[in-house]
């Protein structure tokens, strides 16, 4: 957990890293008749860690410490990213996860409330 101004930071690092190494990976690939037959064959690989770092699949990512659902989406969300952020809202209201958190808090404070004023 951190704050939204330190999670910002790491995931918009994160994306500028994966965007660079991508584009190394083309360039370094292009490089040689032998590594551009390489890049054809594992294509379908490629496509694959594509997908599961755009974060167009994804639409956004749940904000914890509010009492509903928010999700925050990326500055440049397209409507497929939208699309993605309204189901992952919905899916957290199905799976409950606001009512797990709240569970999960209570059942914390259960367990430590004894230790607390050993540590006083």
């Amino acid at each position: 957990m951190c704050d939204g101004f330190v999670g910002n930071v790491i995931l918009k690092t994160c994306e500028s890293i994966s965007v660079a190494i991508f584009q190394w990976l083309k360039h370094e690939l292009m490089h040689t008749k032998m590594r551009q037959v390489g890049a054809f064959l594992a294509r379908d690989a490629f496509d694959t860690i594509k997908e599961k770092t755009n974060y167009e699949e994804y639409g956004g990512s749940p904000l914890l410490g509010v009492n509903g659902i928010c999700i925050i989406a990326h500055g440049a969300s397209t409507p497929r990213a939208i699309k993605n952020a309204l189901r992952v809202a919905a899916e957290s209201i199905e799976q409950q996860v606001n009512p797990h958190i709240v569970e999960e808090i209570r059942r914390y404070h259960e367990t430590t409330a004894p230790l607390e004023p050993a540590l006083q």
